[in-house]
């Protein structure tokens, strides 16, 4: 166990900021240690989020983590994590009280072995819900990759929840705007390096479709069971050939993909962010690709009926009967 492990497991029993008694830890990154916690006005539990003591006296780390917070807050979706509240103690200690959420992260699923496309349809559609909701906001993630993903335990016989995690490396669409203070404001080359996409190797901007480059990789690996075949270290050689070289191909890793999704994906992975759809544009297209591996047609658009027409609002495959696109809507 490491030292930063034990430290942070003696917190329990803390009483934070007056107001919120902390508990056992839920887990830990390089920056801080996420524990459940017991508000002393009452309700239900929440999860507290610390920086680690190492990091505190440090601007930059303390910036990023409340930089987070703040932004996150302000992006309300079912989709992505609610912040309820964030602040330093007297001590200077950086903290973020999220809403407590049953369940495990992408990254722990996918240690258990590939997702069929039925099962990572859905995981799907709803991360690029809350990532919508961030762009809508006026926010690029910058940071999309299994680990950031949180499914959330479902009740008994009903599909799970997914959040979005972690906007730590969140920056600003538009750098005018009142949301960007604080924000990431040069291009500085941030993320995960396999999930990074190959503009922001080359120094050029991140932009939406850099998200969506990203949301690709990670589609890529939680159908193959694998990375591309860039290779799965991080190492120069293995990144720069991203920038050169097309997508590898999924189907020639699982053979019995429904119709259109190597596609699919691979478009999500173009070199160029020109060649990539846009979040609505995948979304889209990716309900065409029934749960069952059915390629559907796009529904097409109402118009008045004549003698032999049915409406398509009346049709069962033109309505919504499923809460995930219900909630896609929002």
């Amino acid at each position: 166990m490491s030292r930063a492990h034990i430290a942070s497991s003696s917190l329990e029993g803390m009483l934070l900021d007056g107001r919120y008694r902390i508990g056992p830890v839920l887990g830990q990154g390089g920056m801080g240690s996420v524990h459940r916690a017991q508000p002393l006005h009452g309700g239900p539990p929440v999860a507290v989020k610390l920086l680690l003591p190492r990091f505190g006296h440090v601007y930059a780390y303390r910036q990023r983590f409340m930089r987070e917070a703040r932004v996150a807050s302000q992006i309300v979706h079912p989709n992505v994590t609610r912040v309820l509240d964030f602040g330093e103690t007297a001590r200077g200690r950086a903290f973020s009280v999220m809403e407590y959420l049953p369940g495990e992260d992408l990254r722990r699923r996918l240690k258990r072995g590939p997702m069929a496309w039925a099962e990572a349809r859905p995981v799907l559609q709803q991360v690029l819900a809350g990532l919508r909701a961030a762009h809508d906001t006026g926010v690029l993630h910058r940071d999309i990759k299994p680990s950031n993903v949180f499914l959330v335990e479902g009740r008994e016989g009903q599909p799970g929840h997914v959040k979005l995690l972690d906007f730590g490396l969140a920056k600003a669409v538009d750098p005018a705007s009142s949301l960007a203070e604080g924000l990431t404001q040069v291009d500085e080359v941030l993320g995960t390096a396999q999930y990074l996409p190959p503009e922001r190797m080359e120094g050029e901007p991140a932009e939406a479709r850099s998200d969506l480059y990203s949301v690709g990789v990670m589609a890529f690996r939680m159908l193959a069971g694998q990375l591309p075949g860039w290779g799965e270290g991080p190492t120069l050689r293995q990144l720069l050939r991203r920038t050169t070289e097309a997508p590898p191909s999924l189907a020639a890793l699982v053979p019995d993909l429904p119709p259109g999704l190597d596609a699919l994906v691979a478009r999500a992975m173009a070199r160029r962010p020109q060649d990539r759809f846009s979040l609505r544009q995948f979304e889209q297209a990716m309900r065409r690709i029934s749960a069952r591996g059915r390629a559907r047609p796009p529904a097409p658009r109402w118009r008045a009926p004549v003698a032999e027409d049915v409406p398509t609002r009346s049709m069962p495959w033109a309505r919504s009967t499923s809460p995930l696109t219900a909630a896609l809507a929002v």
